[in-house]
């Protein structure tokens, strides 16, 4: 841009920022050093209205904003609900089946210049409005990441700018960040209130003359400047008419200078859209420091919120005590170190040298007293004696969690918020759950002994199907995998922050209360079964056994007949055996989420046991992986055989095994585990199975010799028989004798797998056999660990090498 134009850009926009009618108030948001000059602004002009940068739809939450039981950090909450897909790009080539879900939070802290304006400006009884474009205009310009919920906040143009970050360095500062405290908060009080508006809007309008205008133009940034002049007009207008005065309008310092000399917005085209009633949803929400947290990816505000709410606490007084904060925060830490995974202790000696160092780094930097960056270094030179990649790197974790600090905000009573979310909060309140702060907090429920705690894990349950991010189920019975059913307690993890509310947001249009969402999402849920046909059985007994869970009774009764149907009509073995024996060990282990063991439990299990015995005769006409991977479910088939409650359906388990291991195309893996269990049970002899080694190690197919793959299923389901049945130990040995060195070493991989299944004392049982059976009455230590594996390979090839020479040569004949 040329040097004479700019210039002359920067003096109009100098000039315009103070007038006796019109006032415009650049900020960084979240910064304590603007909210006080502002707070001093409007008790000296007393403003009539305060526009402020925010959604212009979110004005009526103002007024709870400003209600004096309203502790923050809290956030104005919006939700935009794609549902007449505007947002759909033209190369789409279907709708979605799930319209686009975006939301975004306007947060607020103590030390928030749009708080301290609502605050003060409600106390001198001014006119307070937003005058921002609507989330979900501005999403019409740029679509978001939808993974995830955005900050209307953003100041990503600042800390991106390439002239301030020149400027840092320039000045020493490691980013953006330290030199904005260099500049502004370091001297926060030592300068009128008009030069330091002067000075940030200076400092923005050179941020936003490096910024490219097709930039600002796509990501709708000179649409939203746009509506806020015109809503600055409209009320400069309103205000004149009425003889009142005068107007402060407080934003962003990077659109301070656009809407002070409005020839900086290009043109863009308008977006003009109908939304409906039930697209926009719009809230208020207590919020988080650590959300607040620059550091933890959030592109607007400061970092360390714990630490600058401390510098605001001391501002407000006088002039900022930035000793007293820093020795503050060292204290802390020096305390909470000593409970830290190290053997790195911290003495009050430390803590000295830390504070020391800082002061000494703040005279040097010329700061008023030891600031963030000051401080974190005294605290890296001080502390931290050890590398800085181990022991360091606790403390400094343990320092930023400190400065980020864990506060949530509260909102007034009577304010109004989603029934859903009061439905939570009245949950939580009734089991004494800490929603005060965002600490993890660990509960241990003994859910056979105590009805409270039953209930407690129900509910917590349910917030898990619900995919609320608030309770982690760490350990215990988990009756919807069938795992760890004998145990007694469960463990869970629990924490409260922001997105645990967002997330019941976004959930309040199937209900009102948790129960009402978890059956409309349960009845989701039946439509996908019903379309898929992958998993059906099992994801039909999941969603039998969530309904029974969560105590929907009819729910059940109504649902029994359909899941029956999917369970007989499905073609898949593994996925039925997986669902009857899930169904079986609920019903075993009595679920004490569920009112006893209902009758339908039995019935589906034994419709499931039969329906999978059924499937053995079409095992053999899957492909030959499928097959394999059917030697887990056979033996899940077995166990299930074996109990007094499927004595009646016996009879068509071992008809069906029998036929398995006869077909003529089956997978060696599949075979060896049937027979397995028929040879186990008494079904077959000895002789048949010595006849079944002897047929394996006659067959071969694409991937080689079989019988190593028949002993891999073999030993899954009757491993026992090789230390107890000799002759077919025998059987094995001489099949394996003659075999050359070549063939022994292809089939060497597979063999080890199959005994890999035998734990090191059945190992040695068979080693110890297999010794009597070659004559060697002590193997002794085979453990080797001097020779690699791969250096042993090797010198058994040689050797077979030379030996292949040395016959070639005829060198041993006699």
């Amino acid at each position: 841009m040329n040097t004479d134009l700019w210039e002359k850009q920067l003096q109009k926009v100098q000039a315009g920022l103070c007038s006796e009618n019109l006032i415009y108030f650049p900020i960084r948001h979240h910064s304590p050093a603007c909210s006080w000059h502002l707070t001093r602004l409007i008790q000296d002009t007393k403003p009539a209205t305060i526009l402020i940068e925010g959604p212009v739809s979110l004005t009526p939450w103002i007024r709870d904003l400003a209600h004096p039981q309203t502790q923050p950090p809290v956030a104005l909450y919006t939700q935009f609900t794609d549902k007449r897909q505007r947002l759909a790009k033209a190369s789409d080539s279907e709708k979605r089946l799930v319209p686009l879900r975006l939301g975004a939070y306007y947060p607020l802290c103590a030390y928030s210049p749009e708080w301290v304006a609502i605050r003060e400006g409600s106390n001198m009884g001014a006119k307070l409005a937003f005058i921002d474009l609507d989330y979900e205009y501005q999403v019409l310009y740029e679509l978001p990441d939808h993974s995830q919920t955005i900050n209307l906040l953003d100041e990503r143009y600042l800390a991106q700018s390439q002239y301030l970050q020149t400027l840092a360095k320039r000045r020493g500062c490691r980013d953006t960040n330290e030199l904005w405290d260099r500049l502004f908060e370091s001297q926060s009080t030592e300068v009128p209130t008009p030069a330091f508006i002067q000075s940030v809007a200076t400092y923005c309008f050179f941020a936003r003359l490096n910024t490219p205008s097709p930039s600002l133009k796509a990501d709708g940034t000179f649409a939203r400047e746009q509506h806020m002049v015109d809503c600055i007009q409209k009320e400069r207008k309103r205000l004149k008419k009425r003889g009142e005065g005068p107007l402060l309008v407080v934003t962003g310092g990077f659109h301070t200078p656009a809407l002070v000399l409005p020839d900086l917005i290009e043109a863009v085209e308008t977006h003009s859209a109908d939304f409906q009633e039930d697209e926009i949803f719009r809230s208020i929400l207590p919020y988080s420091f650590p959300q607040l947290d620059a550091l933890n990816g959030y592109a607007a505000g400061v970092p360390s919120p714990a630490y600058y709410q401390q510098v605001w606490d001391s501002t407000e007084s006088g002039i900022p005590d930035y000793p007293k904060v820093a020795r503050s925060f060292l204290a802390q830490l020096h305390a909470k170190s000593k409970k830290l995974p190290t053997t790195l202790t911290l003495s009050t000696a430390d803590a000295i040298g830390a504070m020391s160092q800082a002061q000494l780094l703040s005279q040097f930097r010329g700061n008023p007293g030891p600031m963030r960056e000051d401080l974190l270094d005294g605290i890296r030179s001080s502390f931290i004696k050890g590398s800085l990649d181990c022991e360091g790197q606790i403390i400094l974790d343990l320092t930023y969690r400190l400065l980020c600090g864990d506060r949530i905000g509260q909102l007034a009573p009577g304010t109004q918020v989603h029934p859903l979310i009061n439905a939570f909060r009245t949950y939580a309140a009734a089991f004494r759950l800490d929603l005060s702060s965002t600490s993890v907090h660990e509960l241990h429920l003994s859910i056979y002994a105590k009805k409270r705690h039953k209930a407690l894990s129900k509910w917590l349950h349910l917030l898990r199907f619900l995919k609320v991010p608030f309770a982690r189920f760490t350990a215990g019975p988990d009756f919807l995998a069938g795992t760890d059913l004998d145990l007694q307690i469960e463990h869970w993890s629990y924490q409260w922050s922001p997105q645990t509310e967002t997330a019941l947001l976004e959930l309040s249009y199937r209900g009102t209360n948790l129960e009402m969402v978890a059956r409309s999402l349960l009845d989701e849920l039946r439509h996908q079964i019903e379309e898929s046909e992958e998993q059906k059985p099992l994801r039909a007994v999941q969603f039998l056994l969530l309904a029974l869970r969560f105590g929907f009774d009819d729910l059940v009764e109504a649902s029994e007949s359909q899941i029956s149907e999917w369970i007989l009509t499905s073609s898949s073995f593994n996925a039925c055996c997986d669902a009857a024996l899930l169904l079986d060990q609920n019903q075993r282990f009595n679920n004490p989420l569920q009112a006893g063991s209902p009758a339908c439990l039995e019935r589906l299990a034994l419709e499931g046991f039969a329906h999978a015995c059924r499937l053995l005769d079409q095992l053999g006409e899957g492909s030959s992986d499928r097959q394999a991977e059917a030697t887990e479910s056979l033996r899940s088939l077995y166990q299930l055989a074996q109990s007094e409650a499927y004595l009646d359906q016996n009879d068509l388990f071992w008809s069906g095994l029998n036929g398995l291991v006869h077909q003529p195309i089956i997978e060696a893996r599949l075979r060896g585990c049937a027979a397995g269990l028929l040879f186990l049970c008494g079904r077959i002899t000895q002789d048949d199975m010595v006849a079944f080694l002897l047929s394996e190690e006659q067959s071969a197919d694409q991937k080689g010799r079989t019988l190593s793959r028949f002993l891999i299923g073999l030993f899954t389901s009757c491993r026992e028989f090789t230390w107890q049945e000799t002759e077919l130990m025998q059987t094995i040995h001489r099949i394996v004798q003659g075999w050359d060195d070549d063939t022994f070493l292809a089939v060497l991989p597979e063999l080890r797998l199959a005994f890999s299944q035998h734990t090191p004392r059945e190992t040695d049982r068979v080693a110890r056999l297999i010794s009597g059976l070659i004559g060697v009455p002590s193997l002794g230590s085979t453990y080797q660990n001097q020779f690699e594996e791969g250096f042993v390979t090797q010198c058994f090839q040689v050797a077979r090498l030379a030996e292949a020479a040395w016959t070639a040569d005829h060198l041993g004949d006699s």
